[in-house]
């Protein structure tokens, strides 16, 4: 087990089957089928995004199961319906279903919400967002992603610490209007998702994730995390530039400075 400042560790990257990769992290002709093996050997944490879009199967679910070792874990996006609440009882229903394998083997560390840059801060969004942590199972932790910088004020802090939703410590563009670098426990655990900050992202819609940190902008960023870790249970660490490949060599960057350095 990875440890940051004695905290376990889960490492890893948005998702992980990008032909992009080929040839930068995967070696040449991996097929698709095969990354899952390959990417495990060096990450202990999947998230799951294409949940965000379509309702998953408990089959393929059950066969990501199967060939992943016991030390790798799961966090899971939540489906785009559920974000608000515009949603059929059933359609609910399905999602748990489609992750029951991976309930069953407990494989689950987190749920998150990522929510658009114009979901703003106000009383009927935080409760959309209580809402839904609440429909969860209650035994896993449950993070909102939440861009908007409107977000970052000391009462909304608090009510997400009253209520233990997680907040993820989103890591983008120093824009107007998008979030600030804020790592922090809201609820024992530290969630950190982070995108980059490349120039070709103007505005905060753009979401341009072609960017590769270097080996000290990670220090800088796991520094930042040394208070609120001590805080939590444990820590998640997403990288979400995804394009060509930077995610995974981030990843693995980040894994050897915290071996050797942390």
């Amino acid at each position: 087990m990875v440890l940051l400042n004695s905290t376990p560790l889960y490492l890893g990257t948005s998702g992980y089957k990008y032909d992009d990769w080929m040839n930068v992290f995967y070696p040449s002709e991996t097929s698709h089928y095969n990354m899952l093996e390959y990417y495990t050997k060096y990450f202990n944490l999947i998230e799951i995004t294409f949940t965000f879009y379509k309702i998953p199967y408990a089959k393929t679910m059950q066969s990501i199961l199967s060939r992943t070792p016991d030390n790798v874990f799961f966090s899971v996006r939540v489906h785009k319906n559920l974000l608000r609440g515009r949603n059929t009882k059933k359609e609910f229903n399905d999602f748990l279903y489609g992750l029951s394998p991976l309930l069953e083997a407990n494989k689950i560390k987190a749920f998150f919400a990522d929510y658009n840059y114009k979901f703003t801060s106000c009383k009927a969004n935080m409760q959309i967002i209580k809402n839904l942590a609440g429909k969860l199972p209650a035994d896993i932790p449950f993070f909102a992603e939440l861009p908007s910088s409107t977000w970052y004020k000391e009462r909304y802090i608090e009510e997400l610490k009253k209520d233990r939703i997680g907040l993820i410590g989103v890591h983008m563009p120093d824009i107007p209007g998008l979030a600030p670098f804020y790592p922090m426990s809201t609820n024992y655990f530290t969630y950190l998702r982070l995108y980059g900050k490349s120039r070709l992202w103007v505005v905060p819609d753009d979401k341009v994730t072609d960017y590769r940190y270097k080996k000290n902008e990670i220090k800088k960023i796991l520094e930042k995390c040394i208070d609120s870790s001590v805080l939590s249970k444990e820590i998640f660490i997403s990288f979400c530039n995804v394009v060509g490949g930077n995610a995974a060599v981030n990843a693995l960057d980040t894994k050897q400075i915290v071996e050797n350095e942390f």
